[in-house]
């Protein structure tokens, strides 16, 4: 949608939110957490007045996904790799110092900008956020669950650190580490390929990250 000049993505609530009380509860949350933490890491997002149904409003970001650039260019260079690493990590500082992370950290999630040069992000989808140490079963995107949740562990810190560990390994090799993994799989986690093999690129010390 667009109003004075800019451009604006609208995100209504999902159908099943009328007959569902939870449904409608929890995306009354997804915009509690999309206005009220506002940064430069994620879009800004703002409820329009008046509105007429269950909706926020989101700024427009003319950028691929990840995911999107990751099946157009392939795998990242070595140093945008590096930054999406301090990208997430500052992001995820942000969250935490209100006691939240984002739950669904994935290549779908983020958006590649490219400007004067240089690379940047934003992080997007805020449905997913939640307290940490909360014990949502196995919310999030099953493949870049660390395995703990897979044992009905909770969200925390040392969780998101292993979802961009897999998100870094698929930026730089095009693969999951573990495969795809199905929402009612249990997940064997064993020995990973090393990067190197996948990409001659990524210096040892890349890997050892």
């Amino acid at each position: 949608a667009s109003r004075e000049g800019r451009s604006y993505v609208l995100k209504f609530a999902p159908r099943e939110a009328e007959d569902s009380e939870t449904v409608r509860t929890a995306f009354e949350r997804e915009i509690w957490h999309a206005t009220r933490l506002q940064s430069e890491f994620f879009p800004a997002a703002f409820v329009p007045e008046p509105a007429s149904s269950l909706y926020y409003a989101l700024d427009y970001t003319q950028a691929p996904t990840l995911r999107q650039l990751l099946a157009e260019s392939g795998p990242l260079e070595t140093a945008d790799a590096v930054e999406l690493g301090r990208f997430v990590l500052r992001a995820e500082q942000f969250l935490l110092r209100h006691d939240f992370i984002h739950g669904d950290l994935k290549p779908e999630n983020i958006l590649v900008l490219r400007r004067n040069g240089e690379v940047e992000f934003k992080l997007i989808d805020l449905g997913s956020v939640a307290e940490v140490f909360s014990v949502q079963g196995r919310a999030g995107t099953p493949s870049y669950l660390a395995p703990e949740r897979f044992a009905g562990a909770p969200m925390t810190e040392r969780t998101e650190l292993f979802a961009l560990g897999v998100t870094l390994y698929e930026a730089l090799s095009g693969k999951l580490p573990y495969g795809e993994i199905e929402p009612f799989q249990k997940p064997v986690f064993g020995k990973v390929k090393p990067l190197a093999k996948l990409n001659p690129l990524v210096p040892a010390w890349l890997e050892a990250v």
